[in-house]
């Protein structure tokens, strides 16, 4: 290498930090702009409510937020698959408020997004130049902001995503922690949002690593890392799991799934800056669909596959796996791998297809970083002695790596503009909480202001009452009023507590929906109209009612003997020395390069 000196080594060696914090910090500078606004789209509003309700329950009431009471009368939170509070990024939201914590949430992801592809290349033998371009090449990518900048804050899920991909060779190649640390990985994605990261999760994991295992001649032993993977993630993941479990089995949702692309449609997704919303003939707007990666990516992505099919055969399932994930993409068309798949239990309930962009990203960013480790490597070593060949190829190479990432940083960062454009809410804060009718847009100023909103938005079935008030004098009363008096002692998301004075036997009535796991201590629970109720006795009586699922502390207990099982694996599973990893199957990129010089 060209002597530099020792400071210029120290440089040299630090633009492996320097050069990605760069481009990210350039990508999520919009985030940033202005401080004050809250989320700007009709999902985000959605799901800074949902940080608020948990911040709320969390830090006014001292509750773990199980019970949501501040919209649609009353709703299950927990069991809820949009929730997010599960996920270790809820801390940030705790202690810096919604509006920063989220903002950091999103940072941190696409950070956590460029990490996790790096070290996949890297665990597929791509060197540091290629492992950095796929690495960022995914962290900034179009579906990614899209989703991300549109309000979808479950697709955090995906920035975690290539962290299990990279768990998972290391547990194959003998680094068994490693199959903990990718049940770890996969709860994170559950913890944080339930919904669709997860199950897409599993199927690219199963699928990338049988094709991996079927590489490497291990296929038995990577069925058996997938399956460890997956029953650990959800052991880990019980607590949340088994309320979504018992929620979603007495509230299905179908959602009509019928459309598809066509091939001609995939060029424009991947390499044309698209800047309108609707797209003639589908259903869903753009943002559903895009992944823009630009020609220059296209390009480095043809490349890689070149390159693969030359020198680096051992390396064919990122190729397939992009290939099975492009015709998952295509839609629920017959003889196609979704329409096959959505025969699954959990998949039956799932739609827009055009997702699975994501995974085919993935694949072509570290296609794309194999093609820069190409042209760029075999002059890393010795300049001078490099042909004319070789010094134009990775001088090319490098260009093109230099277009690819400042044309996706620049078009992709417009996604950022409208994420945080609203206005802060400055509502008053009621002394009592009670139920007021509201307004659906925005219901993420309700929790701090001690409100509840009767119009709402929520895409899953919640059961909601005909027979819910706003407005109403107290929002526990007597169902007949003159059996006698209810006066409200306290009140808290998952605890309610009132003193009835009856002349006679009677019901108390709360204005919130009812749900089957609400108890009542002093009275007998009762399902009024819809509504929360007790029949309680003659007299003065001291009624509570508690919210406490059931599921959840059954949840609650697995995950907690998971945890400590895996806790125990992972001492008693100690690195041996001289393990495997020192030499992965993939080999080194300049050893499956050949001798000769380009």
């Amino acid at each position: 290498m060209i002597r530099l000196g020792r400071l210029g080594a120290r440089l040299a060696s630090a633009w492996q930090v320097w050069l990605p914090a760069f481009f990210i910090a350039a990508f999520v500078s919009p985030l940033w702009a202005t401080l004050g606004k809250w989320g700007g789209t009709f999902d985000w509003g959605y799901f800074f409510f949902l940080a608020e309700v948990d911040r709320t329950s969390v830090l006014t009431y001292g509750q773990f937020p199980l019970w949501n009471p501040f919209y649609c009368g009353g709703a299950v939170h927990l069991a809820n698959p949009q929730t997010y509070f599960l996920s270790p990024t809820f801390l940030l939201i705790l202690a810096f408020g919604t509006p920063i914590g989220i903002r950091l949430t999103l940072t941190v992801g696409i950070v956590l997004a460029y990490d996790g592809a790096r070290r996949l290349c890297r665990a597929l033998g791509i060197s540091q130049v290629g492992a950095l371009v796929g690495g960022l090449g995914y962290a900034m990518c179009g579906t990614l902001a899209q989703h991300l900048g549109g309000g979808h804050v479950g697709w955090l899920g995906f920035c975690l995503f290539p962290h299990v991909l990279y768990s998972f060779h290391r547990a194959l190649d003998g680094s068994r922690r490693h199959a903990i640390y990718g049940a770890l990985w996969l709860a994170w994605i559950f913890g944080h949002f339930g919904g669709y990261t997860f199950p897409y999760s599993c199927l690219a994991l199963a699928i990338y690593g049988l094709l991996t295992g079927l590489a490497a001649g291990r296929g038995r032993m990577a069925v058996l890392i997938v399956a460890a993977m997956g029953a650990g993630a959800l052991a880990l993941s019980a607590v949340r799991l088994l309320p979504i479990l018992d929620f979603v089995r007495g509230h299905p949702r179908f959602r009509p799934d019928r459309d598809f692309l066509r091939v001609g449609e995939l060029f424009e997704i991947y390499g044309v800056r698209h800047r309108t919303r609707f797209v003639p003939g589908h259903d869903y707007v753009w943002p559903e669909y895009g992944n823009y990666l630009g020609v220059t990516g296209l390009a480095l992505a043809a490349i890689g596959v070149w390159v693969l099919i030359r020198e680096r055969r051992r390396l064919w399932p990122v190729a397939v796996t992009a290939w099975i994930f492009l015709l998952y993409q295509l839609g629920n068309v017959a003889g196609l791998p979704w329409s096959l798949t959505k025969r699954l239990p959990i998949f039956r309930y799932m739609r827009v297809p055009s997702r699975f962009t994501i995974l085919v990203g993935l694949m072509a960013c570290i296609l794309s970083g194999l093609a820069v480790a190409r042209f760029v490597d075999p002059i890393l070593s010795n300049w001078r002695l490099a042909g004319g060949r070789a010094r134009f190829l990775a001088v090319a190479g490098a260009l093109l790596a230099v277009v690819f990432l400042v044309d996706i940083d620049a078009f992709n960062r417009e996604q950022w503009f409208p994420t945080m454009t609203g206005a802060a809410p400055t509502d008053a804060v009621s002394p009592q909480f009670k139920q007021m009718p509201g307004e659906k847009g925005r219901m993420y100023a309700y929790p701090r202001a001690n409100l509840g909103s009767l119009a709402c938005f929520e895409e899953s079935p919640l059961d909601i009452s005909p027979s819910l008030r706003a407005n109403l004098p107290a929002d526990e009363y007597a169902a007949d009023a003159t059996s006698g008096t209810v006066n409200r002692i306290s009140w808290s998301p998952n605890r309610i507590v009132v003193e009835t004075n009856f002349n006679k036997p009677g019901r108390v009535v709360v204005n919130q929906n009812w749900n089957p796991h609400w108890h009542v201590d002093g009275g007998r629970a009762n399902n009024d109209r819809g509504l929360l109720a007790a029949t309680v006795d003659g007299g003065r009586r001291r009624v509570t009612f508690r919210y406490l699922p059931r599921p959840f502390l059954a949840g609650l207990a697995i995950t907690m003997a998971a945890l400590g099982m895996a806790i125990l694996l992972w001492w008693r599973w100690r690195p041996i020395s001289g393990s495997r990893w020192e030499t992965p199957p993939w080999g080194s990129a300049r050893r499956d390069v050949p001798s000769r010089r380009p």
